[in-house]
């Protein structure tokens, strides 16, 4: 399983932007926490991205479903991965920033407050070197 995890990785990662691996990535690792990725999870992440600047050109909708199939496959070598995109992006203030927000709209975009995508979001901060408390 965890060879077709990475082979899903390795796809994306050939795919677009550092930015945009690591938005989708947090997006899709606090989305995905509770197991399922709701039809308005996308809408949201697609909505909020096009605002964006540096997240133009990539396919967000299909991107988000092959994050999701990562994590249904092995959860913890999806999140291994994760923590690679977000590692990318950790020294650049801007980019963390908009990795962060990414990750926050994902705890609520479905209109629900899962605790374990509260967590997920505190491993996005920590993986990112922010204090969880702070932001």
């Amino acid at each position: 399983m965890s060879e077709e995890v990475d082979d899903i990785w390795h796809e994306l990662d050939a795919q677009g932007t550092e930015l945009g691996r690591a938005v989708s990535a947090a997006f899709a690792f606090v989305a995905c926490a509770d197991g399922s990725l709701a039809e308005r999870e996308v809408e949201r992440f697609a909505e909020w991205a096009t605002e964006q600047s540096g997240l133009s050109g990539l396919d967000l909708e299909a991107r988000l479903r092959q994050l999701h199939r990562a994590f249904a496959l092995d959860f913890d070598e999806a999140e291994r991965h994760v923590t690679t995109a977000l590692a990318a992006v950790k020294d650049d203030a801007v980019k963390r920033e908009t990795v962060l927000t990414a990750a926050r709209i994902a705890v609520v975009a479905d209109g629900r407050l899962e605790p374990v995508e509260e967590a997920a979001l505190r491993r996005v901060c920590e993986a990112l070197g922010v204090e969880p408390d702070e932001w």
